[in-house]
């Protein structure tokens, strides 16, 4: 028998076999994520993190929030979104300590409130995922595509652009654009590497986050050393009678936007099972990983509302587009940050691209999706279920622009981030 949060239920006779996250081998004899216990430490973790997080939050979606409703304010926006991240952090490093699982927040919300809210909760975890990974392979397209023209070759806007749009009151439209096919490469690629194993994923990602570092300090040093305290002016716009619209409410409302810009700390406690002590690691990792973020998330937006006015930065690449404000003076630094943003975005579709996999490998086992997601490679990794991932994330990723993207995520991120 197992208990839920509404009764206790019995198992049927074919429900009986060892659950697969216990025993350290799946229904097929393979080994699972059990055989990589006890290898990730702090350190680990937290650049895997800060790689995930530093990632759409500023590179892609600050553009497009602060154009529409914040203004230059947005950096009061990542701060308030902080706070709310710090005290949900608080409560994934707790409940990861208690059941360490790749099942994440699922494993959680089933575990004490039973096998229905944790059906509802582990397909919003699916579908967060989902849509961020989304979300950084269209600003990994915006940002290559870009780079490609910066050193003198030339992109064929019916590939690398999303055939729909999104405008607010008017819905969704068709464009001129096929598909963003760089998206959907880049979303293929990463498939392909974690078909590889997981290991993978720890050993370059210490070198890939550094990269990124060095990028976004650039990028706020050259901000703050070039920027126009005209772009600040107002530093809260005034609201334009609608609510959202600048103003407070539009801090607000921008919050609710840019808190999704903290998504990865919740990836951290699908590595509970592989993690040190995840009792101390776990938390210590989260609360870290959540403060090094919001330094860079704030100090990167006061940069890039300094060198542009905010109402020019509704695009998939506002650092390309506040650089080229002194394209003569920063056309060296728009190379290397575009190369160097490139290099980055990319751990973060691997990241979320492995949550996502572990989540459905959870609930695969728990028989709230296909058995055969919960199948294990004879490398330790859920072939399917990765090869489901990438299928699903390419799709969207080919077809839908950043804005709409970002609107559906952040309902689905609320609502796992109250249950949990």
């Amino acid at each position: 028998m197992f208990t839920t949060g509404d009764s206790v239920a019995v198992r049927r006779p074919s429900e009986t076999r060892t659950d697969p996250r216990q025993s350290g081998r799946d229904a097929l004899g393979g080994s699972t994520l059990r055989a990589l216990g006890g290898n990730l430490g702090i350190g680990h973790l937290v650049m895997m993190g800060v790689g995930v997080i530093i990632g759409p939050g500023i590179l892609v979606m600050s553009g497009t929030v602060a154009a529409r409703y914040a203004g230059p304010a947005i950096a009061i926006s990542y701060v308030l979104a902080f706070a709310v991240c710090l005290a949900v952090g608080l409560c994934y490093g707790e409940l990861s300590s208690m059941m360490p699982s790749a099942g994440g927040a699922y494993t959680f919300i089933t575990r004490s409130m039973g096998r229905r809210v944790g059906w509802l909760a582990g397909w919003c975890l699916l579908l967060q995922y989902l849509l961020a990974g989304s979300i950084i392979a269209v600003g990994w397209s915006a940002y290559a595509a870009n780079l490609v023209r910066l050193v003198g070759w030339t992109v064929a806007p019916d590939w690398s652009g999303n055939p729909f749009q999104w405008t607010p009151g008017q819905g969704v439209s068709r464009t001129e654009a096929i598909l963003n096919m760089p998206a959907v490469l880049i979303v293929a690629s990463q498939t392909g590497l974690l078909l590889l194993g997981a290991k993978q994923s720890f050993r370059i990602n210490t070198a890939i986050v550094a990269i990124k570092m060095v990028i976004i300090v650039g990028f706020i040093a050259t901000g703050l050393g070039n920027f126009d305290s005209a772009n600040w002016t107002p530093f809260v716009p005034p609201n334009t009678g609608a609510w959202g619209a600048f103003g407070v409410s539009g801090i607000l409302k921008a919050a609710a936007l840019v808190f999704v810009a903290y998504l990865g700390f919740d990836v951290l406690a699908t590595t509970a099972q592989e993690a040190r002590n995840p009792g101390r690691t776990v938390p210590r990792a989260i609360i870290l990983t959540l403060v090094v973020c919001t330094v860079l998330y704030v100090m990167a937006s006061l940069a890039l509302t300094g060198l542009v006015h905010y109402t020019n930065l509704d695009v998939g690449n506002p650092l390309d587009v506040a650089l080229r404000a002194g394209a003569t003076t920063h056309h060296w630094m728009m190379i290397v940050v575009d190369a160097g943003i490139t290099i980055g975005l990319t751990a973060g579709v691997f990241s979320l691209l492995y949550a996502q996999a572990r989540v459905m490998y959870a609930m695969a086992t728990d028989e709230m999706l296909p058995g055969w997601l919960a199948s294990i490679s004879s490398r330790g990794v859920p072939v399917l279920g990765i090869v489901a991932a990438g299928l699903l994330t390419a799709v969207l990723a080919g077809s839908l622009p950043v804005a709409f993207l970002t609107e559906l995520i952040a309902a689905c991120t609320l609502l796992v981030f109250a249950l949990v």
